[in-house]
């Protein structure tokens, strides 16, 4: 085989990547449900007027809900290159445009179905900095 056919058959198989498929499948109306703190053992349900609403958009944009749609968030979102993790990178709160500040993905994706995103905000806790994660549970909206 010569070079210029391996250099194209890299190349197909690159852009078979999944990130094609997970954006597809992440890019939707999801509402939270449930929370989970990092020293509880269960989920617990959260309230209307608490649930966060996520509008993850296909082009990398995303706008997010909370408090009866009385906070509203927009920005950007990647996935970190293995795809285990999201960034979300904040541009406007409530209609101002905020420094935009870009740091590693610290958002675990721990469920991601074509009805169900559960994710964890990952951190350290207490005066020891013992690592752990405040999950959310979240269900597509429908259409």
């Amino acid at each position: 085989m010569n070079r210029y056919a391996l250099i194209l058959l890299g190349v197909a198989l690159m852009s078979m990547k999944t990130d094609n498929d997970n954006t597809k499948m992440i890019s939707q109306k999801w509402i939270q449900f449930a929370t989970k703190r990092h020293d509880q053992e269960k989920p617990l349900p959260v309230t209307a007027d608490m649930a966060i609403t996520y509008v993850l958009k296909d082009n990398n944009t995303y706008d997010e809900f909370q408090y009866n749609n009385m906070l509203k968030i927009t920005g950007k979102w990647k996935f970190a290159d293995d795809e285990k993790k999201l960034l979300f990178i904040v541009t406007s709160l409530n209609g101002k445009d905020m420094p935009v500040f870009e740091g590693k993905p610290t958002t675990i994706i721990l469920k991601l179905t074509s009805d169900t995103l559960i994710i964890g905000n990952e951190a350290y806790y207490g005066k020891d900095a013992v690592y752990g994660h405040d999950d959310q549970y979240f269900v597509r909206a429908a259409k």
